[in-house]
């Protein structure tokens, strides 16, 4: 479609502008033309690109739900084992950083 576009935007490369007495006829199609051809290429990249990539597109969407479970996990947090000889019960206790309703505002 841009291809298309290009050639009627630049009504296909021929340009003719007359005054009363004096006619300017231009044809630039080849650069038109390079201009298609390099728009063409272009489509032709991200279309081999699509291709090449389909395979691992549809891995990842047939299996959302594993992909899901691994940042899940990831997300959750990780404790700490006590230091040996020491139950959890028995760790010094971390003292707690003050927050508003200990402060006392309103």
């Amino acid at each position: 479609m841009v291809c298309v576009w290009i050639w009627f935007v630049m009504r296909g490369g021929r340009f003719q502008i007359s005054a009363t007495r004096a006619e300017l006829n231009l044809d630039i199609s080849l650069l038109v033309l390079l201009f298609i051809l390099a728009a063409g290429l272009g489509g032709l990249y991200y279309m081999a690109e699509m291709f090449s990539y389909r395979k691992e597109y549809l891995a990842k969407k047939a299996a959302p739900d594993q992909i899901s479970n691994q940042v899940s996990s990831a997300k959750q947090p990780k404790t700490e084992p006590a230091p040996r000889g020491q139950s959890p019960s028995e760790q010094p206790a971390i003292p707690r950083s003050t927050d508003q309703s200990q402060k006392g505002s309103p």
